[in-house]
């Protein structure tokens, strides 16, 4: 009887043991899950923004450094594109003249951050670089941040503007 209450006890804690690595992997499994949503999310919104940056006519519309979060430039068809972020969700608007309206390319954006430089931000000190009007402009770098919970995903580009 003393044997059988020990295998049963023995049992008990292997059985426990199991369900524990069970549970701590469960958990891993969804927390990974839920990162690579929030990293895919981000990047499907950085490559619309740089793609179409690349593929611009060059020409910058508006991009005002008190507003970092907006730009508008001209894409190769002559047509404004607006990127903008409005209660957390980025907004990207074709042909249009104002921010509103728009589809949305991403939610949770808790930060989007376009900086204009007049010359290669790589080579240059970030405290002695100079940010100038939009038409200016020779490169803009995109930083993108994206959050749902504890998961983040920032990404961060710098596009050469064409005819520049």
């Amino acid at each position: 009887m003393a044997e059988m209450l020990v295998a049963i006890l023995v049992g008990l804690l292997v059985m426990v043991g199991l369900h524990q690595m069970f549970v701590a992997s469960l958990t891993s499994q969804t927390t990974t899950s839920f990162q690579v949503e929030v990293d895919r999310k981000a990047q499907v919104a950085m490559d619309d923004i740089i793609a179409r940056l690349r593929g611009s006519s060059g020409v910058l519309v508006d991009h005002d450094p008190a507003h970092p979060d907006r730009i508008a430039f001209t894409d190769q068809d002559g047509q404004e594109v607006r990127y903008w972020v409005d209660s957390g969700n980025l907004r990207r608007a074709l042909g249009a003249t104002s921010y509103s309206g728009g589809a949305v390319l991403a939610s949770n954006v808790g930060e989007l951050v376009f900086t204009c430089y007049w010359w290669n931000p790589d080579l240059v000190p970030p405290r002695e670089q100079e940010t100038l009007l939009a038409s200016k402009a020779k490169r803009v770098r995109a930083r993108l941040k994206v959050q749902e919970g504890n998961n983040s995903s920032v990404l961060q580009s710098t596009v050469r503007l064409r005819n520049k």
